[in-house]
């Protein structure tokens, strides 16, 4: 009876040991997944806001229409943009590289 009891405490004893393995296993592979899922939510939103900019850049392109003026009769971009710049009198979009004298 007592050799059935040590063999009983010696098997329980190499289940625990192996379920404390398969814990720290699973462990290591949570953290693993847990720091795949951060770079994976950095790189969607890099992804996110390079097409917001794209979005805008489309939206205010398509609005920076080219109009008429009735003093001049030239036809001169519209200012919609906020990234108008000027560079030696030459007014310019970055979005549609269009160019105006001012």
């Amino acid at each position: 009876m007592e050799d059935q009891t040590t063999a009983l405490q010696s098997e329980l004893y190499n289940m625990n040991e192996l379920c404390q393995q398969k814990d720290h296993a699973l462990q290591q592979n949570t953290v693993q997944v847990e720091a795949a899922q951060m770079v994976m939510d950095a790189e969607i939103q890099a992804l996110t806001l390079k097409m917001e900019e794209e979005l805008e850049k489309s939206v205010c392109c398509s609005m920076a229409q080219t109009v008429v003026t009735q003093s001049t009769g030239l036809a001169t971009p519209v200012e919609c943009c906020p990234l108008f710049y000027q560079v030696s009198g030459v007014r310019r979009c970055q979005h549609l590289k269009l160019f105006r004298r001012s």
